[in-house]
């Protein structure tokens, strides 16, 4: 019905700005990392393939889990 479909948008769009909020952090930690490069922090490398695909796949799991949290929250909420 009608709820369930406001719902799942409110869900999706959850996981959205969760994505897009991920994805501009790890874009800033990549400039940062390159201009601030001489720091005894520890750091995901993500210049290499596999350090992009692991942080590509956390975000895209992470907002999965983000959007069925969201989906149970707005449920439970009435």
């Amino acid at each position: 019905d009608e709820r369930d479909v406001g719902i799942e948008a409110r869900a999706n769009l959850a996981a959205y700005w969760f994505t897009a909020a991920a994805l501009n952090v790890i874009v800033i930690h990549v400039l940062a990392n390159a201009a601030y490069g001489g720091h005894s922090l520890p750091q995901l490398d993500l210049t290499s393939l596999t350090g992009v695909a692991f942080a590509l796949l956390f975000v895209l799991t992470t907002a999965e889990i983000v959007k069925r949290v969201a989906v149970i929250w707005n449920y439970r909420r009435g």
